[in-house]
């Protein structure tokens, strides 16, 4: 086995205790959790009965260490952290604990604080000055910073509402708030309220400009979403909503238009920011956008028609079953259908399935049960249509493939 040097007992040390302060973060029974810190002889230095919770610094992994002297390293980075927060909290008459709380696979800090006697300055000036100094800490390299702070809780049984209202706090530097420390009070002055319904709305229209805008008007429209309503609303529902749209939007487009140069999506977890999401959804709309020039671009109602006949085509498929999906009249629709793909609604289906009989009559599977399997119902209408689509039965057609006569 290859040898290696152990990380440094300060370091393990540092781990055990931050495991210890996480622990209580999360249980609301007094007994339980002042018995927990007395027990494990923990150092409290902030007053039970009367503290503030923040969170500041930058998220950092933990995760993927393979030697020693890294590890030790960033240990030694955050314990100096700690000595800067603990005099500014010093200076300004207040006492407290710092430790490391597990975000989503990272690390953040948390300082939990105290008044000392008469403190020179209120908690939202003493963590302004936290938040100011661990942003000149990183002041040479872009890292996304964000500093929380929930005031006035008392009880060791408030101990994990402080937390939670934190750290909730503290996750809407996601969009875009990071120049102040983050309170209640800055998000109750900053917050406008957004209707999902608006979301709803605007995020149709987007679709619809996808369909037949230029792309100065559909990178607009995503800019009218995020960041005219996602972003100002700080919630966290609203950004889930027109994230799920949107995607399913790419998606309906990726399927008609059989673009295979799109990256796949992603989970709304995968962004660190608003704005990262707003760049790479407009990539990809570009993308998009500059593949279907190259070619037709459907209608809006056309597009939904198509994409509704490629997840149905197996079952029993209609003008007036698609009409009813896409809320058109049958006559425009169809109309509307057989002047952009050039074909009849009935057309494309049989086209469709045929091309789907052709690839499983490759495969080992029966003709009768190919024949289902693309939506016909009777052998003998399935012959005569792929005989008409190809110029041969799907017997001979399969026995072309077998003798490699076609590719």
């Amino acid at each position: 086995m290859e040898k290696h040097e152990l990380i440094q007992k300060r370091s393990t040390d540092f781990v055990a205790h931050n495991m210890l302060m996480n622990y209580w973060l999360w249980d609301d029974n007094q007994l339980l959790i002042e018995s927990f810190i007395k027990n494990c002889e923990l150092e409290i230095n902030f007053d039970v009965n009367h503290y503030h919770f923040c969170i500041t610094g930058v998220d950092s992994k933990y995760n993927n260490y393979t030697k020693s002297d890294s590890f030790d390293h960033d240990v030694a980075k955050v314990l100096k952290e700690y000595e800067i927060i603990y005099d500014i909290l010093e200076k300004y008459h207040y006492q407290g604990n710092c430790f490391l709380i597990k975000v989503d696979n990272s690390k953040k800090i948390a300082v939990l604080f105290s008044e000392k006697g008469q403190p020179l300055c209120p908690p939202i000036a003493a963590a302004t000055k936290i938040d100011n100094v661990i942003k000149a800490h990183y002041r040479d390299r872009y890292v996304p910073i964000a500093t929380s702070l929930a005031v006035n809780y008392s009880g060791y049984e408030s101990i994990h509402l402080a937390y939670e209202e934190a750290r909730r706090l503290n996750q809407l530097v996601f969009f875009g708030i990071n120049e102040k420390v983050i309170t209640q009070e800055l998000v109750s002055q900053t917050t406008v309220e957004c209707a999902l319904t608006l979301i709803d709305e605007n995020c149709r229209k987007l679709k619809y400009l996808c369909c037949n805008a230029s792309l100065e008007e559909i990178l607009h429209q995503v800019d009218v979403i995020f960041n005219e309503l996602v972003r100002y609303s700080l919630s966290a529902e609203c950004f889930n909503t027109a994230f799920i749209l949107c995607e399913m939007m790419i998606q309906l487009f990726q399927k008609v238009y059989n673009l295979t140069n799109i990256p796949s999506k992603k989970r709304q977890k995968d962004y660190d920011s608003l704005e990262a999401y707003i760049k790479d959804l407009k990539a990809r709309l570009t993308l998009i956008y500059e593949a279907c020039q190259n070619g037709q671009r459907f209608s809006h109602n056309v597009l939904l028609a198509i994409s509704f006949i490629m997840d149905n085509y197996t079952q029993d498929v209609s003008l007036k079953i698609i009409s009813e999906y896409t809320n058109v009249n049958p006559t425009s629709l169809s109309t509307d259908f057989n002047r952009e793909v050039t074909m009849s609604i009935s057309e494309y289906i049989s086209k469709l399935r045929i091309d789907k009989a052709k690839s499983l009559l490759a495969t080992d599977l029966d003709i009768q049960e190919i024949m289902t399997a693309v939506g016909f119902t009777n052998m003998r209408y399935f012959t005569d249509v792929f005989k008409k689509e190809m110029n041969m039965t799907p017997l001979a057609y399969r026995k072309a493939i077998q003798n490699d006569m076609i590719l």
